[in-house]
């Protein structure tokens, strides 16, 4: 799993809450790391924040769907400090599957991204 966040502390919660969901996580500092490890990685799924610093989440994940071949398609859940309704309807067109509002509970968390790694598995199966 991939999450891509600025923020050190919003990191720390990121893998710390993965962790203890029993997922190996990778955290990509900013939109422009996140590209450079799915190049060189794979990944099941990817949270990613809406707001960093040079290529940010909006930006990341336009290039990454943009880079995706046939029915390939990874799961970005997007990050967002803002839990409004105009936070979610940003985040949806520009490409991810799905928004998380921080701060996150594991009770929040962790059925989003098993909905996302069932979709991934049985999208894989029937390819």
């Amino acid at each position: 799993m991939l999450a891509a966040e600025d923020n050190t502390v919003n990191q720390m919660v990121a893998e710390g809450t993965l962790s203890h969901l029993g997922y190996q996580v990778s955290i990509a500092s900013d939109g422009q790391a996140a590209i450079a490890l799915l190049s060189s990685e794979a990944f099941d799924i990817v949270l990613m924040d809406c707001q960093m610093p040079g290529m940010d989440g909006f930006e990341a994940t336009r290039y990454i769907r943009a880079a995706e071949h046939g029915d390939q398609r990874i799961p970005i859940i997007g990050l967002t400090a803002h839990a409004s309704a105009e936070a979610r309807a940003a985040c949806l067109p520009a490409g991810r599957d799905d928004v998380i509002s921080k701060w996150y509970s594991i009770d929040e968390v962790a059925p989003v991204i098993l909905q996302w790694l069932e979709w991934a598995r049985t999208k894989k199966a029937t390819q």
